[in-house]
């Protein structure tokens, strides 16, 4: 049992660590760079068909989602197994 814990107590302390690390790269980021991911997060709705309006009457946070999941399944049932 020992072990075991060893084994979690080590995977989450290289978690916390890749996590501390991502922290410091979104401090540490430039203004460009924040930009840039901005507009590509920005198109990818574009793309999909995800409404950019907060203001949507109805809107759930978990709406878009909801779409991606259909859009998934969609394309699912056209490729053949």
């Amino acid at each position: 049992m020992a072990l075991n814990q060893e084994v979690m107590r080590s995977y989450l302390q290289r978690w916390e660590a890749v996590n501390e690390i991502e922290k410091n790269e979104q401090r540490d980021a430039s203004l460009t760079d924040r930009w840039q991911k901005m507009n590509s997060l920005l198109q990818m709705a574009r793309t999909l068909d995800l409404s950019l309006n907060a203001d949507e009457k109805g809107s759930e946070p978990w709406q878009p989602w909801n779409r991606l999941r259909a859009l998934y399944i969609e394309k699912k049932k056209d490729v053949p197994s």
